[in-house]
């Protein structure tokens, strides 16, 4: 008799982007999730909006028509800006092309992830027309606040969505929706505490099921790192690595200013400079700051810089369940990061890395400095592939979305 577990299933997954074209963490656990799905002989179709992709990050999209991706179906949907704009302020949105396109997957769980570009009125029609369960993993505020803001402890914007506010603009907040879900998955205990404050009892059923990555750190080339090495002119130095948007809120212009402050090491800096912070960059800080420029998820050469790091630092100001310090986790490289979200999880001072709050980031020089020098490296990074090893894999992180999946299709 075949377990519930073992029961293969229709999965059908409903994203604002999945790789090749975009880089967000959200598009690329979707992808390894279902990838790894795939590989346990479930079937797995992803409905995604190619017009956000560019919105987002300027590149045209190479996802128009349906195409399978490593025994993956992905759907695109006809998307404009008008199309885009009207869904998000939630008021005369249409969502009968999305809806049609999920109803012909016959699935038998429905897993969303980020959907800001579907709009929030969605998960309602939804509700009274697929009998799927609808299960929703949390990769940002959405719920809370619709343009992705700070929680409202450390929001920095005087923002007139906030339900804390008197006077608000007129959009639809996605919070009145939430409970259309049958169940909502949350990568860290953090996250889930700050929806458990704003919902309270009115919060649907909820569960952690951390963030993970594929192990192919033996995969690598070592011949392709050293010439890499060689290309960067990096010789004795110690190198500090970060990879991910270069913003503000990824805490990139104290990071910058902390390299005077740096002995004997590079930092490289891997990712969309977003905000431009990059262009203008003072000669007093070319010598230490490499560069390479914006390079795509999941690729050989975005994993042989991992390869070559010595720390991997991690300064932003707000962070769920970062795939980066997985990620960094699985290549045996100790962190240093902001006290910040879901950090503190991952990241165990003296153990595996270091932290700091952000009332000391005018300090993160000296402290990052001290933290090189003084700590054995090595050793926390064979900690932090150990802890990877026992709690972040691929494998685990699959069979715990099984075991979820499982529960709701009975």
């Amino acid at each position: 008799m075949t377990s519930n577990v073992e029961k293969k299933m229709q999965v059908t997954m409903l994203s604002n982007e999945y790789p090749p074209d975009f880089i967000g963490g959200a598009g690329v656990f979707a992808k390894k999730l279902s990838e790894g799905l795939v590989k346990k002989g479930h079937k797995v179709s992803v409905i995604m909006n190619p017009y956000g992709v560019g919105y987002v990050t300027g590149n045209e999209t190479s996802l128009y028509e349906k195409k399978q991706i490593n025994g993956v179906e992905v759907i695109p949907l006809n998307y404009n800006f008008i199309k885009l704009a009207m869904n998000m302020s939630g008021y005369f949105g249409s969502n009968r092309e999305e809806i049609t396109k999920i109803k012909k997957t016959s699935s038998d769980i429905l897993h969303l992830h980020n959907i800001s570009g579907y709009g929030p009125k969605i998960l309602k029609k939804l509700n009274n027309i697929v009998d799927s369960p609808k299960i929703m993993t949390v990769h940002d505020n959405w719920f809370i606040c619709p343009f992705r803001h700070k929680d409202k402890d450390n929001c920095r914007i005087g923002c007139t969505l906030c339900k804390y506010n008197k006077f608000k603009i007129p959009i639809v907040h996605p919070a009145k929706y939430i409970d259309y879900l049958d169940v909502l998955v949350f990568p860290s205990l953090y996250y889930k505490k700050i929806f458990q404050d704003y919902f309270g009892n009115s919060l649907p059923e909820s569960v952690v099921i951390t963030n993970f990555t594929e192990d192919l750190k033996d995969t690598i080339d070592k011949k392709a790192v050293q010439n890499l090495k060689e290309n960067l002119d990096i010789d004795n130095e110690r190198v500090i690595l970060y990879t991910g948007m270069i913003t503000e809120s990824k805490g990139m212009r104290e990071l910058i200013r902390a390299t005077k402050f740096i002995d004997d090491a590079k930092i490289i800096l891997v990712g969309k400079d977003k905000d431009g912070i990059l262009k203008n960059l003072p000669e007093k800080y070319k010598n230490k700051i490499i560069y390479p420029g914006e390079i795509p998820s999941e690729s050989n050469h975005l994993y042989n810089f991992y390869s070559l790091a010595d720390v991997f630092v991690l300064p932003s100001h707000l962070e769920n369940c970062p795939l980066s310090i997985i990620e960094a986790m699985c290549f045996e490289l100790p962190i240093f990061a902001t006290n910040v979200g879901g950090i503190p999880e991952l990241v165990k001072p003296g153990v595996n890395g270091g932290l700091i709050n952000i009332s000391e980031m005018k300090n993160l020089g000296n402290l990052l400095n001290k933290f090189i020098h003084n700590f054995d490296l090595k050793k926390m990074g064979e900690r932090s592939r150990k802890q990877y090893k026992e709690n972040y894999t691929l494998k685990k992180g699959v069979e715990k979305y099984e075991k979820l999946y499982s529960k709701w299709s009975m």
